[in-house]
C-alpha cells in the first residue's frame, strides 16, 4: 500500500508542479526522494535552491515521511542537522496529507517562520527582535549554501561530468 501511495504523490506532483518545488525518487527507491525548493521572493531566501532529503516509512501515509534540509539553512524552524520543526511532520500528521502539500507547507515557512515553535530559540528570538540582523545572517547563508547556479556554471560541470 505504501508505495502505491508514494507513486500516486509523484504522480499528483508531475501532474500538477508546484512553482518553486521539484522532488522524485533517488535512483530505484521510490521511498527516498530528494527535493529542491526555490527561495521564496520577498525572503532573505531568494535566490536560493535549497535541496531537501525526504523518506517515506513503509506505513505511509498512516505515518508522516522524514523531511529534512541536506542544504544548511539559516532558520528557526530547521535544526543544525537539517530536520524541519513543522506540525504537519509530528502531531499534526494526517494521512490525506500528500506530499505535494508538506512541501508547499515548508516552502510556506520558508516565508514565515514560526518562532514560538523554534528549534533554535536564539535565531527564533532574534526573527522577533532585529529582524534586519536576521535577514542579514539568514541572506548571508543562503549565499554561502544554496547560490543557484548561473547557465555557464551548470554548462562547466556538464563538461566536466563529460570529460571523466
Amino acid at each position: 500500500m505504501a508505495q502505491r501511495r508514494v507513486m500516486k504523490d509523484l504522480t499528483t506532483l508531475q501532474q500538477v508542479p508546484i512553482e518553486g518545488l521539484t522532488a522524485g525518487p533517488i535512483g530505484d527507491d521510490v521511498f527516498s526522494w530528494n527535493g529542491y525548493i526555490d527561495g521564496p521572493v520577498d525572503t532573505p531566501y531568494e535566490d536560493g535552491v535549497f535541496k531537501v532529503k525526504i523518506t517515506f516509512p513503509t506505513d505511509y501515509p498512516f505515518t508522516a515521511p522524514r523531511l529534512s534540509f541536506v542544504t544548511p539553512i539559516y532558520h528557526p524552524n530547521v535544526n543544525s542537522d537539517g530536520k524541519v520543526c513543522l506540525s504537519i511532520l509530528d502531531k499534526d500528521w494526517n494521512p490525506s496529507v500528500n506530499i505535494s502539500q508538506v512541501l508547499m507547507t515548508v516552502q510556506l515557512l520558508l516565508k514565515e517562520p514560526n518562532p514560538e515553535s523554534a528549534v533554535l530559540p536564539s535565531i527564533g528570538k532574534q526573527y522577533e527582535d532585529d529582524r534586519e540582523a536576521f535577514n542579514k545572517e539568514a541572506r548571508k547563508h543562503t549565499q554561502e549554501h544554496a547560490k543557484k547556479k548561473t547557465e555557464e556554471e551548470n554548462k562547466e560541470e556538464t563538461q566536466e561530468k563529460e570529460e571523466k
